[in-house]
């Protein structure tokens, strides 16, 4: 439970990558992301390390700037349990993807 509020938490962050296009390259990746959420818990304080993705053009440090800041407070306010760290890692950028249309017009 503790992963999901977490989790949601961080895709809600305009820029992060969620969904289906985040689990689309995460599979092409040499680096599979099993889990893009770990929490640890010891004496009601609670560690997370979270893995996201980030769409191209917006700025990695602020980025995980809010999702720590975003995380933290979803987990404090929900579960009542201290968290004492977020650490974010970006695993990777998308660059955004032209659609099929606009490419089979090129061709022509």
């Amino acid at each position: 439970m503790l992963a999901i509020i977490a989790g949601t938490a961080a895709h809600e962050v305009e820029g992060v990558i969620s969904g289906r296009a985040a689990n689309e390259v995460f599979a092409r990746s040499k680096r599979r992301v099993a889990r893009s959420v770990k929490i640890n818990v010891n004496q009601n304080r609670v560690v997370v390390d979270i893995r996201i993705l980030v769409r191209f053009g917006y700025r990695i440090h602020e980025i995980s700037a809010e999702v720590q800041r975003r995380v933290k407070l979803a987990l404090e306010t929900m579960v009542g349990m201290k968290v004492d760290e977020v650490n974010v890692s970006v695993v990777g950028i998308q660059f955004e993807q032209k659609s099929k249309s606009a490419a089979v017009r090129r061709k022509r």
